[in-house]
């Protein structure tokens, strides 16, 4: 749903928003979703934030229709009559300021300049509109005040600007109240802060330099239009006497109506000339576009052609893209193979390195070992020859020794037989020499023997 934030323009809008966001934290849009650009001031931005501006970045029918369809609540910003029965908070100030204000505030847009008569009778579009189908006039001071107040709207607070900057305490009484929420903070309005921040915006703030500006004729319509509403507001006591007959002044606003028809009639006829010109140049530019046109559909007939060509194209490049992607993926795979063949292979040819390493040693050794064998031989053949010269010696011995034994067993018996008959011989001279002698022999062959 949404509840307006709604007043004529320059009549305290921006401050309402401001109350509400410092006193109760709630953020509000713009119908007209005033977004400052990258290249305004520094100051736009911070004032953004200090009235909590939300930005919805629609057009401003179709966030109304979004906006009041939702069960959130919308606080949004309107200078326009009013759009529907929904909710508002009204605010109004002195109608001579307010139009002052905004005469000064019209001035800095790039629109055919206005008087400050016009704005007292309303013939001002609206500045703020992005798209121009709808710009269309504003309502008149009273006008807008009195199209907000009309029965039928169950739920409206009508706020004086002049109590926002007088008695803040007041107002945010009245908008708790009107809100059914309790104030989460008290709001002081630093209007000379916010003219640092933005000049051109914030003005003066002040009612009474503003009225004095608003003299003589204009002042003079102004109570004829809006006396009555200022009567009603309190902002007067009494209606202040009209010192020129308004017949008079009707009559000069509506001369100054036949002037301003008159200069729309050369206007017309100079615009229908042009028309004219424009519309003989649009006939020709129309055959340029029928000849175009021919062109463009045969133009079209061939892209439609090439399209068809550029489609079946396209699929066999998908077609070819997807037969890529898939040998893609076997090379893919291949790779990651070939890559652990090859870290299998630089191991195995790590292993091979060692083991060529460790041959070579064994190789080396083993030829160690070759020469300590031959050297072994060499000495066991020396040992063998050696063993069969020995053998040869050995031999001769066991024959000699042989020959020995048969000779000792042959003197064994000689000496055996010699004791035996020494045993025989008795004493006697021949029995001692026989004896001697044996003896002698005896002697003889046992040193033989040895």
């Amino acid at each position: 749903m949404i509840v307006w934030l709604a007043s004529y323009p320059r009549s305290g809008n921006t401050l309402l928003r401001m109350l509400l966001k410092r006193a109760f934290g709630i953020p509000s849009f713009s119908l007209y979703d005033e977004k400052p650009g990258p290249d305004h001031d520094a100051g736009i931005h911070v004032v953004g934030r200090e009235i909590g501006a939300r930005h919805h970045g629609l057009a401003a029918k179709r966030f109304h229709e979004l906006a009041s369809a939702k069960k959130r609540t919308y606080f949004v910003k309107t200078h326009d009559a009013p759009w529907d029965e929904a909710p508002a908070i009204y605010v109004v100030r002195d109608g001579r300021a307010a139009t002052v204000s905004y005469f000064h505030y019209l001035r800095l847009f790039d629109i055919p300049p206005v008087s400050i008569a016009d704005v007292v009778l309303g013939r001002v579009l609206e500045p703020l509109a992005v798209d121009e189908q709808y710009r269309k006039p504003f309502l008149s001071w009273s006008e807008h005040f009195e199209a907000w107040r009309r029965e039928g709207r169950a739920r409206a607070l009508v706020l004086k600007y002049e109590d926002l900057t007088g008695n803040p305490a007041g107002a945010i009484r009245q908008i708790a109240d009107f809100l059914n929420l309790e104030p989460t903070a008290e709001f002081t309005n630093d209007f000379e802060g916010l003219q640092r921040l933005w000049p051109e915006f914030f003005r003066k703030g002040s009612n009474d330099d503003a009225i004095k500006e608003l003299q003589g004729e204009a002042l003079e319509l102004f109570w004829i239009m809006h006396g009555h509403l200022m009567d009603q507001l309190g902002y007067v006591k009494s209606m202040p006497p009209i010192s020129v007959n308004p017949r008079k002044l009707l009559a000069h606003q509506r001369d100054h109506a036949i002037e301003l028809h008159a200069r729309m009639s050369i206007d017309r006829q100079r615009v229908s000339a042009e028309l004219r010109a424009v519309d003989a140049d649009r006939r020709a530019k129309d055959g340029v576009i029928a000849r175009v046109g021919a062109e463009l559909k045969a133009v079209e007939a061939d892209r439609r052609a090439k399209d068809e060509v550029i489609a079946r194209v396209g699929a066999e490049l998908k077609a070819v893209e997807a037969d890529r992607q898939a040998k893609d993926e076997v090379i893919a795979r291949v790779s990651a193979e070939l890559k652990a063949v090859e870290a299998d292979r630089r191991a195995k040819d790590e292993v091979i390195a060692r083991v060529s390493v460790e041959l070579k040693a064994v190789e080396a050794d083993r030829q160690a070992k070759d020469e300590v064998i031959a050297h072994i031989n060499a000495e066991l053949k020396a040992i063998d020859a050696d063993r069969q010269a020995k053998g040869d010696v050995v031999a001769r011995l066991a024959r000699e020794q042989s020959i020995l034994a048969n000779a000792l067993r042959t003197k064994k018996e000689i000496i055996s037989e010699l004791s035996r008959r020494l045993k025989a011989v008795k004493v006697g001279r021949h029995a001692v020499f026989v004896g001697h002698v044996s003896a002698r022999v005896l002697d003889a062959l046992q040193n033989q023997e040895k």
